[in-house]
């Protein structure tokens, strides 16, 4: 990607992660990625000012990312990996169409030319089928797994704790043993302060409860507490 840079443009992008992030609500990784979009289309137009959009740029855009292929598969881009570009895209040019200097020259009818057709649409949020371990496998692995040195324990115990709990991988690296409570047989994902999906759980001050069937069994209270307590 090309290093040349818009004095201009940076600002107003600077602007724009700062509207999003304090005005808007977004996260820092939903900003990070809009940025990188901008990005690319920046670059797919030689960086010229954005004060100088026109819509075929937009359309010659949409045909570069179609034929544009991931740099580690080598595969083409999927469609919901274009969309997301393009609605990162899209999400700037609304806000930039509002900005001083910049009204009348972006038109917001203008900014839908950053859309995928109906049918890539469709195909872009489709839901897919997610193939997951079954429970018997999980099982056949952690049986096979060896717990001799401390290290062997703490993996064992995060995969009894994963299996127990269902818990996201950045929940369980958020925890802390005041989110575990043995004699109820809860986790409690408190979103104040474990890191769960969208934070959610927010508006309550439990959080999310998994219900642990199994940390009845001496043996894998020892596992939890050590996994929790060992980060």
């Amino acid at each position: 990607m090309s290093t040349k840079l818009n004095e201009t443009n940076e600002r107003m992008k600077r602007k724009f992660a700062v509207w999003r992030r304090e005005a808007d609500g977004a996260d820092h990784k939903t900003v990070d990625k809009e940025l990188e979009a901008v990005r690319r289309f920046e670059v797919s137009t030689g960086v010229r000012s954005f004060k100088l959009f026109r819509v075929d740029q937009a359309v010659d855009f949409k045909r570069k990312l179609e034929a544009a292929t991931n740099p580690k598969t080598k595969q083409s881009l999927s469609k919901a990996t274009i969309d997301g570009i393009l609605r990162g895209v899209k999400t700037f040019f609304r806000w930039l169409a509002d900005q001083p200097g910049y009204r009348s020259r972006i038109k917001h009818s203008d900014v839908q030319y950053f859309s995928i057709n109906a049918k890539d649409a469709r195909t872009a949020h489709a839901r897919r089928e997610v193939h997951y371990p079954t429970i018997e496998q999980c099982r056949h692995a952690f049986s096979l797994m060896p717990e001799v040195t401390p290290i062997e324990r703490r993996n064992k115990a995060l995969f009894a704790f994963l299996m127990l709990t269902g818990a996201r991988i950045g929940a369980l690296a958020s925890l802390r043993l005041k989110h575990v409570d043995v004699a109820a047989c809860c986790v409690y994902q408190d979103a104040r302060e474990v890191k769960t999906k969208a934070s959610a759980g927010s508006s309550s001050s439990l959080g999310t409860c998994f219900l642990v069937r199994r940390m009845h069994s001496s043996r894998n209270r020892r596992w939890v507490l050590s996994t929790v307590s060992s980060r």
